[in-house]
């Protein structure tokens, strides 16, 4: 079952209240369902963790291209400063 709790209708939920055998298939399968919906969020904040990681690289590799940049700017002011 793939309904919420609120779009369960009530002869099913009467019924369940009558017979532990019919309720005890019904929340199985609600936990089937939920089963499924925590290994798809699971594979979702994976994929997410994954993908700031790739991130986080690729702005410190950014950082350090940058940083070799100005140094080397620096370095040829100065040098062009001396050689005058």
């Amino acid at each position: 079952m793939n309904a919420s709790v609120n779009q369960i209708p009530s002869i099913l939920t009467d019924r369940e209240s009558e017979d532990l055998e019919l309720h005890v298939r019904v929340c199985a399968e609600r936990y089937s369902g939920l089963g499924d919906r925590m290994d798809t969020l699971e594979k979702k904040v994976d994929d997410l963790s994954e993908k700031i990681d790739e991130f986080r690289s690729s702005i410190t590799k950014a950082m350090i291209t940058t940083a070799g940049t100005v140094v080397v700017a620096i370095i040829t002011g100065i040098v062009a400063i001396y050689t005058k």
